[in-house]
């Protein structure tokens, strides 16, 4: 008796007889929701510090300015005074967070369409470098701040609030660059035909071509799945 005639028969194309991996267990949720929590939280910081850079010593946040006796109240008057220079350079960076944030929004915030079991390579490297980045402005702003605050305690020039700002500028266009690198590695590289492929189908024999770019495994079989559902006829 053959596969075909037998009762007890199963076919290799019937999905349901394959083993899966269950979509409830904890090695399937934090493989979908951890590594997207960790890019939004990350991107997130990112995105709010050069914010927080500006806001914060007008805000009186660093006590070393306001409690330092030997420090005037003058001289903290001039030096977090803003330019006309300096309102212009605001300006900008507002300008420059408005679009990163439509950028962002645009090409990173679209729903996962599905759950990849391996890391995202170029993904992974972006979120260290921008770690890396932010991190790094950070610590130079502390350390800005600290050395300004000393200089005024013994009367030497301090950077003013107009440097602290164009400070930040220059982290608002890091991270556009740092965006438009990510857009080049994850959206655009793969756009390069590299391989052809022929997907045919094997119950009825229809197949379409496709030419492919630079992609993983598991990537190519994600792209060649969503060409199936909407250029094959159904089934």
């Amino acid at each position: 008796v053959t596969g075909n005639t037998s009762e007890g028969s199963q076919s290799m194309e019937d999905v349901s007889n394959w083993p899966l991996e269950s979509d409830t267990g904890l090695g399937f949720v934090c493989s979908r929701y951890f590594g997207t929590t960790v890019a939004l939280g990350l991107s997130f910081v990112s995105f709010i510090s050069p914010l927080a850079m500006v806001v914060l010593p007008k805000l009186g946040f660093f006590p070393g300015l306001s409690d330092n006796k030997a420090i005037q109240p003058s001289q903290i008057i001039q030096l977090l005074s803003c330019t006309a220079e300096c309102k212009g350079i605001l300006l900008s960076i507002a300008f420059k967070l408005v679009l990163l944030a439509i950028g962002i929004w645009a090409v990173f915030l679209r729903p996962r369409n599905s759950v990849l079991p391996r890391i995202f390579v170029f993904r992974a490297m972006m979120l260290v470098i921008l770690a890396v980045c932010s991190f790094s402005y950070w610590l130079f702003y502390f350390v800005q701040i600290n050395e300004a605050t000393k200089a005024l305690s013994v009367g030497e020039e301090a950077m003013d609030y107009t440097s602290l700002v164009s400070y930040v500028s220059s982290f608002g266009d890091t991270l556009i660059f740092i965006h438009y690198v990510g857009v080049i590695l994850m959206e655009i590289r793969h756009l390069e035909p590299v391989y052809y492929i022929k997907i045919v189908r094997s119950p009825d024999g229809e197949s379409r071509s496709y030419s492919i770019g630079q992609l993983s495994i598991q990537r190519a079989a994600v792209w060649v799945l969503q060409k199936y559902y909407t250029e094959f006829t159904i089934y």
